[in-house]
């Protein structure tokens, strides 16, 4: 089975074959002992029942329940991936694992073992991607499917948001504790995106009253996915803030942390793996915290949610199309009526279109911000890729760098990648973006470069536009090379 949610359980011939908890994973069962000539009767039987008995409202969860944002909106229930046969012969690999050896130009194939240990994926405070340092340029996936819920099994609609998202410039993507389809992963190794992971713990009140099942689902996860090329890491979970907690609680909250990270190191040897996303704990091979902090044991650290939280207006013009969705929309349906009644229909247009217009430009003054100032960061996850609905943590959140229906907003693909790319050239220290025209105004600019040669010779050119159109001036030739990784 493709994938389940929560609990499921497969009777052959009124026989049951086993029971699957957890909706991260494929998963399968033995069935030649129950299978017979002719016709076979097969039941699946699935229930979202919460763990505590109780059914709860869109929206609302218990701490007992593994909680991501796979089930954030809404305890989404049922199958959700493909339903199929396999036959083998007598003799089958159960389990096998491909651990790549870059530095030997070798690929180990495991078979029916757990793989031995390989070399790091990371260096001091560098991620190294086949051995040189690799910057990433991802973005966050909140799990937003608002017509079906869940993400569609289907490789063609994965591909196509991937390469959407990779014509912006962004080169990986995290996934906000949830684990996407078989058929996403397919698709993210074809085109070249690197892949976080995370188990369903949205906040660290859901992971003790379920630790039991997050040890058996780590293993679960890494299995059907470590030997795509396109996992970079998996992450225990979401924003850990464990100081929070009594001292006797937050010690046992950190050893089980530091037992989550030993099991998914013993079946991930070739991958990173992270204590958490949001919050420094001392377990892990990457940091994952607010981009300008420094992690405290010097390692590799990737900005977390970066992007300030700022919003465009709402898009009332979408409420067509996400009225055929699963999710209701009541805070915009009564904005569109705000916006009728006062008046506003023939300017909210132009405004909606300034307003994403305005966030795209402070997405480029966040982002060129990172990179010019977080000398130690290894990467970011711009916080959102797509926007995010009502609901779950109250109104909608307009922020993503494309719509509810995987469109950009305000922008082009082109414009995106001026800023988020291999290099950038970054305003360093600008602190006002507005000046009257007999003043002076200083701008330092830094070059954030990771493509794959040094930069010799490297020439800046600067355009100031005015209502008399385009004055051109050329600024010297770069005398030392830009060299790749810095």
């Amino acid at each position: 089975m493709g994938g389940a949610a929560t609990l499921t359980r497969v009777f052959l011939n009124g026989r049951e074959l086993g029971q699957h908890e957890g909706f991260s994973t494929p998963f399968r069962f033995e069935a030649t002992a129950a299978a017979r000539p002719g016709r076979n009767l097969l039941v699946l039987a699935v229930s979202n029942l919460s763990r505590t008995g109780r059914v709860l409202p869109p929206g609302r969860h218990a701490f007992e329940d593994p909680t991501g944002c796979f089930n954030y909106l809404a305890a989404w229930g049922g199958i959700h991936g493909r339903v199929f046969l396999e036959t083998t012969g007598p003799s089958r690999i159960a389990n096998y694992a491909i651990v790549p050896r870059p530095a030997r130009s070798q690929v180990l194939v495991a078979v029916q073992v757990e793989p031995p240990l390989a070399g790091s994926r990371v260096r001091g405070t560098d991620i190294l991607l086949n051995g040189r340092p690799y910057y990433l340029n991802g973005y966050g996936d909140d799990a937003v499917e608002v017509f079906d819920g869940v993400q569609p099994a289907n490789k063609e609609i994965c591909r196509r948001r991937l390469r959407m998202m990779k014509a912006c410039g962004f080169n990986a993507v995290r996934h906000h504790s949830w684990v996407p389809t078989p058929e996403y992963f397919e698709a993210a190794d074809e085109e070249g995106v690197l892949v976080q992971i995370e188990l369903p713990i949205a906040y660290h009140n859901h992971l003790l009253p379920s630790l039991d099942f997050f040890r058996r689902e780590m293993g679960n996860i890494i299995r059907a996915h470590r030997n795509h090329p396109s996992l970079l890491a998996v992450a225990v979970g979401n924003e850990f803030f464990h100081h929070w907690y009594p001292v006797a609680r937050g010690i046992a909250f950190g050893r089980a942390v530091e037992g989550l990270v030993a099991e998914a190191r013993r079946h991930f040897a070739t991958g990173l793996v992270l204590s958490n996303s949001g919050e420094h704990l001392s377990p892990g091979d990457v940091d994952c915290i607010p981009a300008g902090r420094v992690s405290p044991l010097r390692k590799p650290v990737i900005g977390h949610e970066v992007g300030d939280y700022c919003c465009s207006l709402p898009d009332i013009y979408a409420l067509d199309r996400l009225r055929k969705g699963l999710l209701r929309h009541a805070m915009l349906e009564r904005k569109a009526e705000w916006v009728a009644r006062s008046g506003w229909q023939a300017l909210y247009p132009q405004i909606l279109k300034n307003s994403q217009r305005l966030r795209h430009r402070k997405r480029k003054q966040t982002i060129e911000w990172a990179r010019a100032h977080c000398s130690n960061c290894s990467g970011y996850y711009y916080w959102l890729g797509t926007d995010f609905p009502e609901g779950a943590e109250g109104d909608s959140w307009y922020r993503g760098v494309v719509d509810f229906f995987w469109q950009p907003k305000g922008f082009t693909p082109e414009e995106m990648r001026t800023f988020n790319g291999r290099t950038v050239l970054a305003l360093d220290g600008f602190e006002f973006y507005s000046a009257w025209d007999d003043e002076g105004l200083r701008m330092d600019l830094t070059v954030s470069h990771y493509g794959r040669e040094d930069i010799r010779r490297g020439r800046l050119n600067w355009w100031i536009t005015g209502a008399g159109g385009r004055e051109r001036t050329a600024v010297g030739v770069s005398r030392a090379p830009l060299r790749a990784g810095a």
